[in-house]
């Protein structure tokens, strides 16, 4: 596992737009641009940790990825209905 993660030390990132997940607590993420570098860096980190992983999220899954990073948790707020 060591030798995949040591591949993505320094990797540039670069961050393409702001999004929300249409969930209750309104996640705000920004995705990152999936460069053939990351993809290729994810498939073999995934690969790597398969063995020991008995139930991965397909979101997860290499061909799945939505690459980002969540900013805020409930970015927004309901009002509650009387």
């Amino acid at each position: 596992m060591k030798e995949p993660l040591r591949k993505c030390l320094g990797m540039r990132l670069s961050l393409a737009a702001l999004g929300f997940f249409l969930t209750d607590e309104a996640v705000a993420y920004l995705q990152v641009v999936p460069t053939g570098q990351l993809l290729k860096a994810h498939g073999e980190v995934v690969a790597a940790m398969m063995p020991n992983v008995s139930d991965l999220w397909p979101y997860y899954l290499p061909d799945q990825l939505l690459s980002h990073t969540a900013r805020s948790r409930q970015a927004y707020r309901r009002k509650r209905m009387p």
